[in-house]
């Protein structure tokens, strides 16, 4: 068992700086806590490291609306967040890290609202045939985390439009996201408690019920870490299975403010685009049969590499020529 159990709750929302939060805690929290970050973040599409936004979603759509494009450290498929999703990481010295452990404190902690879960083959944790938790994973030499969401109020309907791609011919060798049917979790509750749980209460329900778990199965006496105190957190001692909740505030960045600086590092689009897999865009723009390897008329092949137009192919049109000037600037869409 490791020397300590801690609960920390981030009072932010801004995607980018929990992001960070969270990395800071994988990198300086001592080696043998084990901890549980909780946060909820302003709508954004998080995208896997290996991932092409460009396939996950519609980035121009993305600015359009303001949702935040955000790339994660870890691998894994695309998830949506909102004010009605809980997030959370689980973070351990590796040579602790037990993924069928950390799985089993979400799936007590629905239980214990009712909700009968269960971990599907692609490690996300579904309720008969729909998803409401998607997971992902970090490893450093010797620190872990495990990651995930879990929608409990989110917008749906937001969620299904800001994850529809364009209308693009693209082969990419990053990893594309397997989409699954989705539910929330105010929906799935017993009838009766459905209706005394708006997801902003039930929200804090799950997150104390999550703390519950983590603290029986780790905590001989759960600690939670908060807003007030040395270096920004304040220490409270508690039962186990009664963690209490403090959050992680402005004190705790102004005490630590490489946070800040790493939330700036994941706004870059250096991160956001730039670590994009290489990928191609085939535009066609005229109908036609063609034979095995010959391009057709007005067909272009675009080659994407560090999400900046590396290369263009086309038939030599004037088109083709005038269209040669965007080798070099960020990628756009081309076509659309």
């Amino acid at each position: 068992m490791n020397d300590d159990a801690v609960v920390y709750r981030s009072a932010f929302s801004d995607p980018f700086l929990n992001l960070a939060i969270e990395d800071y805690l994988l990198r300086n929290r001592p080696l043998r806590e084990r901890a549980l970050l909780l946060y909820v973040n302003n709508p954004a599409i998080v995208i896997g490291r290996h991932q092409n936004p460009w396939v996950e979603c519609n980035p121009e759509h993305l600015e359009r609306t303001g949702i935040a494009l955000v790339r994660r450290q870890s691998g894994g498929g695309t998830v949506y967040h909102d004010p009605g999703n809980l997030n959370f990481s689980i973070l351990c010295a590796r040579e602790e890290y037990d993924q069928d452990a950390n799985f089993a404190v979400v799936i007590e902690a629905l239980a214990a609202l009712g909700v009968e879960a269960q971990r599907s083959g692609r490690n996300d944790l579904v309720c008969g045939s729909y998803k409401i938790s998607g997971s992902a994973f970090k490893h450093l030499r010797e620190r872990s985390f495990h990651h995930g969401t879990v929608l409990v109020g989110a917008d749906l309907n937001t969620l299904s439009t800001a994850l529809m791609p364009p209308a693009l011919e693209i082969s990419s060798r990053g990893i594309a996201s397997v989409r699954s049917r989705v539910a929330n979790l105010v929906d799935l509750l017993p009838a009766e408690a459905r209706a005394a749980a708006p997801p902003e209460r039930l929200i804090e329900t799950l997150s104390a019920r999550l703390s519950e778990a983590f603290a029986r199965r780790w905590a001989a006496g759960a600690r939670v870490h908060g807003s007030a105190g040395p270096h920004g957190t304040q220490r409270v001692h508690g039962n186990a299975g009664a963690a209490p909740s403090r959050e992680l505030s402005t004190a705790f960045l102004e005490a630590h403010p490489e946070i800040t600086e790493r939330a700036a590092e994941y706004r870059r689009w250096d991160w956001v685009f730039g670590k994009t897999p290489r990928f191609e865009q085939t535009v066609r723009r005229s109908p036609g049969e063609r034979a095995a390897g010959e391009r057709a008329a007005g067909e272009m092949r675009i080659e994407v590499e560090h999400g900046r137009v590396a290369a263009i192919e086309g038939n030599g049109s004037a088109e083709d020529m005038r269209i040669t000037e965007f080798i070099g600037t960020a990628y756009r869409p081309f076509g659309v």
